[in-house]
């Protein structure tokens, strides 16, 4: 298909480009329709497992069971769909709502990790906090699978799927929170050093996406995701 995609008129605030110039109908609705789709598929999976597991049917285990490989199936059918959605419409849901809303759905997932961690490995060097974060880390323990799914997804269906380098990375990492959040219930899922890698990659990806921006502030990014790693994670 021959796509315009949008442009930045000179002195005009900056606009996410990968998007259409003229969208139609269906560029619109087959991004809305395939994301709402998607999100509550996982949305309903997520229950359905913790129901199970409030009455004693959703041990940890180390293989995965069929809920498991529902979710994987559905996450991989949406992947798929995404794909020739865009192929076919381009369009994500950048159309319709801003860029800072994608980035700060996963900023915001990641500090929800840190909250959840407190008990474990603190907040600030080690030391754990106590009252109210506490507390909100045991809140967000039982229902963070719903906040991940909503972050992650919607961040998946805000691009279209491009192939530039920032684009390529960023569904590579989308992808993998996805995976996780397919592996509930199951020690992968637990795993500490497959958990931290997927809080770390950040740091790649948005230095990654950073150097190809004319603003330069990659050193901003690194330095504030290298220095989260260093005093909340280390």
């Amino acid at each position: 298909a021959d796509w315009t995609l949008a442009q930045r008129a000179p002195g005009a605030p900056r606009i996410y480009p990968w998007q259409l110039a003229e969208p139609s109908f269906w560029s619109r609705a087959t991004a809305w329709i395939g994301y709402a789709a998607h999100q509550v598929t996982m949305w309903a999976l997520i229950w359905r497992a913790q129901r199970l597991a409030d009455v004693g049917k959703m041990p940890y285990t180390s293989t995965l069971k069929p809920i498991n490989w529902l979710a994987l199936g559905a996450t991989a059918g949406f992947v798929l769909l995404h794909f020739v959605q865009t192929h076919t419409f381009y369009d994500g849901l950048a159309q319709d709502v801003p860029e800072w809303t994608a980035m700060w759905s996963v900023i915001l997932l990641l500090l929800v990790v840190i909250l959840m961690e407190n008990r474990r490995r603190g907040i600030v060097f080690g030391r754990p906090w106590g009252g109210f974060v506490a507390e909100a880390g045991g809140v967000a323990r039982r229902y963070h699978g719903y906040y991940f799914a909503w972050a992650t997804i919607y961040t998946f269906w805000y691009h279209p799927m491009e192939t530039t380098q920032g684009h390529l990375v960023g569904f590579f990492y989308t992808m993998l929170l996805m995976l996780q959040g397919s592996l509930f219930f199951t020690r992968a899922h637990l795993n500490r050093w497959w958990s931290l890698s997927l809080e770390t990659l950040v740091l790649i990806h948005g230095v990654m996406v950073a150097m190809t921006q004319p603003s330069n502030m990659w050193p901003m990014f690194g330095f504030g995701f290298g220095g989260i790693l260093v005093v909340t994670q280390m």
